[in-house]
């Protein structure tokens, strides 16, 4: 009981951060709106990497269908750069996707992933590999003071919309990888802005949540988080 009460005010803890962070970080996209229906017409060229609605059947290509609009505004914006900045997220790929991108095509774009249903659950992982990766999602790992993933992408994983936090549920185990091993990187080179990701604002929660897992629950969370719904 008193290692489940730890656990608790160590998740809880790392969200009350976590979210002020986040919030700092998407404060000047708040407040505007999208519209789903005009983002229909301007998604045509992310169809090919994403599918056409969001769907993507490629597991180096994140799924976008049901994200929320709040997310994918500022990764897009975190892609594009602005006020004559480096892109917060760096990518050759999307950069020209999103150089001519305007603030309202953003949101529009936004929206449209955010009204559809969230994406289908698939995983083939092995049951001890999913044992591992639902306890480092739900419990963390006090030891390496890895936090609970369900404190800011909730425990179904459909992510916090209201502060920005990503909907996880049914999205590639590769690109999940992926994700974590980049700001894994980025945690390991924090003075070499060409290593790794970091766009996960000032508190790095990401980095230094990722830099606290071993190869094994990387892999493992990933899986669990593929077969969520």
């Amino acid at each position: 009981m008193k290692a489940l009460i730890r656990t608790m005010v160590f998740s809880l803890g790392i969200v009350g951060f976590s979210v002020s962070a986040q919030a700092e970080s998407t404060e000047p996209h708040a407040k505007a709106t999208g519209n789903p229906e005009a983002g229909a017409n301007k998604v045509m060229l992310c169809t090919g990497c994403h599918g056409t609605d969001g769907n993507s059947a490629a597991p180096m290509f994140p799924k976008l269908i049901g994200q929320n609009a709040k997310y994918i505004a500022k990764q897009l914006h975190d892609f594009k750069g602005e006020d004559g900045k480096e892109p917060a997220r760096p990518s050759a790929q999307m950069a020209g996707m999103v150089m001519s991108l305007s603030d309202q095509d953003i949101l529009d774009i936004a929206a449209f992933y955010a009204s559809k249903e969230a994406p289908t659950s698939t995983t083939d992982a092995s049951d001890e590999e999913l044992a591992i990766g639902e306890r480092i999602y739900r419990a963390g790992n006090m030891e390496t003071r890895v936090p609970a993933c369900i404190g800011c992408h909730a425990p179904n994983g459909s992510g916090n919309a209201l502060a920005g936090f990503p909907a996880l549920a049914g999205q590639h185990a590769a690109y999940t990888i992926a994700q974590l091993e980049a700001f894994r990187l980025a945690s390991q080179y924090p003075d070499d802005n060409s290593k790794g990701r970091r766009n996960d604002g000032d508190g790095k929660m990401m980095r230094d949540a990722a830099s606290r897992l071993n190869d094994r629950e990387l892999a493992a969370v990933a899986a669990y988080i593929a077969g969520l719904r």
